[in-house]
């Protein structure tokens, strides 16, 4: 610290200047228990401000509050940091921390990198990669083994991810992409260069999946078409080693090595948000199946924490530091409000976090010494893949000990009563995504519908700009140009005409062609024209209606009549408004925005011919694809 004179203080100064004989009689001093107000600190600081030192007094607190250690800090940790977080007591449920080895795959080649995502569950059976085979392994630990022929075999198999029932999706490490039949034992596809480099994740969504990988980049894949790959995006700087798809299909959410969160809107082919906190690569995602708009990442390394995020909003929702990699995130789907994470190295294998509180419930260490690459659910167990080949089972999710709450009747709730309660949240569940998700039918018809209103409203701009001539007309043989009210009116009516007519001109071009941008302009000029409304109205109550020595029953009603038009002008504005965004939502799934002549064939079949599956791609101007989200 450098004093008033310029010279080092050294061991006599600390605390931001504060001198060792001012602590000490600070120290010595009796303590003040009276509490600072906002007037005294005001005083203070501007008395420090003008006080002619270089190091001001620091206000000496009753209790500092408590230092949290996070990996937003610009150093790095210190290693008391991971064993300060201790275990939730008291949580609402008895959590089983027991666990038990499902499987060891011996003499099995496992690929030991982070970035690789080698498990896929479906209902009741788990799907496991190596290098070299894919292996299914039920709930009850049986094994089935599939080896998978390479065009190259020095190729490994880097990712998996279930295509149906009966077929997986498997990336390798020399960018090919594969489309396995396990009855069979055959694959159907074979996509020699898919990636430029390897493959580490795949998004599934029924028909097709998303792919990403090393070089960068997220292909998306429908294998109905004869030109399977659709589109390919190069958002991320570096290499995307995370993705998932929103149950509804309409978000992706992709991480990459940049330290980055892609949010995409697959209908409209475009990102949504940029999502920025982490740093480090991001592996681990997962859409929340209680909360469609609710993300939770993980981070790893060099970054050590799970955040959840607001998909529309992008606004960040909670943050808690795992103490170590997050190699998977899991939503369990019987338990609402809790997460559990995956560890890698640093931290414990499987740990249970309260949503949206952020704090820890409790961890289970690993009982293997290979770090976890990669974990699933299988029937509400946990299930985690170490470096050694080892299949763990956690049952951290079950909830077998909770005491059951007493039903309406006072006796204890049974297991039947349960399950009734479940299939009628399930079906009230499916009830709200039908309403939800209307189908693409009704919102075209929708849209025809208020097409039809919006056109009338452009011919109403249209028939005003044409009256408020005739009243510039009498306005302007009228005037005597003398008064200034009749001068600023004149004003009023030619810019009337001018944004009327350009309004009306606009809508009807959007009208025709449904474009987003005229309706915007249409929208600007009723704003414009409700401004012209009122201005119109107060010039004719205030200013001319005394110079024509008008009674206050004629005053009154010019009044209503300009507040009337200004209330009907304004619910026209809202209903703008709601076509506007019609439009921007129905525009992807126009019949004319295909422009993909290799598939037009495939397209007017009966399988591909609802508009639902049609979605246009903004990257390539000249290239558009099909699209199926489930």
């Amino acid at each position: 610290m450098t004093g008033a004179d310029g010279l080092d203080g050294g061991w006599d100064t600390f605390l931001d200047g504060l001198a060792m004989s001012e602590l000490d009689a600070l120290c010595c001093a009796p303590i003040q228990t009276k509490v600072e107000t906002r007037w005294e600190r005001r005083k203070r600081r501007e008395l420090a401000a003008t006080t002619e030192r270089a190091y001001r007094y620091v206000a000496l607190r009753a209790k500092p509050p408590m230092a949290i250690f996070t990996s937003e800090v610009p150093y790095p940790l210190p290693p008391s940091a991971g064993k300060a977080q201790a275990t939730w007591t008291g949580y609402r449920r008895s959590v089983s921390t027991t666990s038990s080895t499902l499987l060891h795959l011996a003499n099995e080649t496992i690929v030991d990198d982070f970035y690789t995502h080698v498990l896929a569950a479906h209902e009741a059976t788990l799907a496991c990669a190596t290098a070299d085979a894919v292996h299914l392994v039920s709930a009850s630990g049986q094994r089935a083994r599939h080896a998978v022929q390479h065009p190259s075999s020095l190729a490994a198999l880097g990712s998996i991810a279930w295509l149906s029932p009966t077929q997986l999706a498997l990336g390798a490490s020399n960018g090919a992409l594969y489309r396995y039949d396990l009855p069979t034992n055959v694959c159907l596809d074979v996509v020699a260069q898919a990636h430029g480099d390897r493959i580490d994740v795949i998004a599934s969504h029924g028909t097709g999946c998303y792919t990403g990988a090393r070089d960068g980049a997220i292909a998306h894949w429908d294998f109905r078409l004869p030109h399977p790959r659709l589109h390919v995006r190069t958002d991320h700087s570096q290499g995307v080693c995370g993705l998932a798809l929103s149950a509804d299909g309409t978000r992706l959410a992709s991480g990459g090595n940049d330290n980055l969160v892609c949010l995409f809107d697959t209908r409209q082919a475009r990102v949504e948000h940029l999502l920025q906190g982490h740093s480090a690569a991001i592996k681990a995602l997962a859409w929340s199946p209680h909360e469609r708009c609710v993300l939770a990442t993980g981070g790893g390394l060099a970054d050590k924490s799970l955040k959840c995020w607001h998909a529309y909003t992008g606004a960040l929702l909670c943050s808690a530091p795992t103490h170590g990699q997050v190699s998977a995130l899991l939503w369990p789907v019987n338990q609402k409000h809790e997460i559990v994470t995956v560890g890698g190295f640093g931290a414990d294998a499987v740990q249970l976090w309260s949503y949206p509180s952020g704090k820890r419930v409790t961890s289970v260490p690993a009982p293997s010494k290979g770090r976890l690459l990669d974990g699933a659910l299988l029937s509400d167990h946990v299930v985690t893949l170490s470096a050694d080949g080892t299949l763990q089972q956690y049952e951290i999710a079950l909830d077998r000990k909770r005491r059951s709450p007493p039903s309406e009747t006072g006796t204890p709730d049974t297991p039947d009563e349960r399950q009734r309660r479940r299939r009628l949240r399930i079906t009230m569940q499916l009830v709200t995504d039908y309403l939800v998700s209307s189908s693409m039918e009704q919102l075209l018809s929708l849209r025809a519908s208020a097409r039809l209103l919006f056109a009338c409203l452009a011919v109403n701009m249209l028939l005003q700009a044409f009256f408020i001539s005739y009243k510039l007309i009498d306005t302007v043989d009228a005037s005597t140009w003398s008064s200034t009210a009749l001068v600023s009116l004149v004003i009023c009516y030619t810019a009337w005409i001018v944004i009327s007519a350009i309004g009306g001109v606009c809508g009807l071009y959007s009208t025709h062609y449904h474009h987003t941008q005229s309706a915007h302009l249409c929208l600007g000029a009723w704003v414009l024209l409700v401004g012209f409304q009122l201005l119109e109205g107060a010039i004719a109550i205030f200013y001319l209606s005394p110079e024509a020595e008008l009674g206050p029953e004629t005053r009154r009603m010019l009044a209503f009549n300009t507040a009337a038009l200004i209330a009907i002008e304004v619910l026209f504005i809202i209903f703008i408004l709601g076509y506007i965004q019609l439009l921007e939502y129905c525009a992807p799934f126009d019949y004319n925005t295909i422009l993909d002549h290799d598939n037009m064939h495939l397209m007017a079949s009966t399988e591909c011919a609802s508009p639902k599956v049609l979605v246009p791609l903004q990257d390539m101007p000249t290239t558009y694809g099909t699209a199926s989200h489930v």
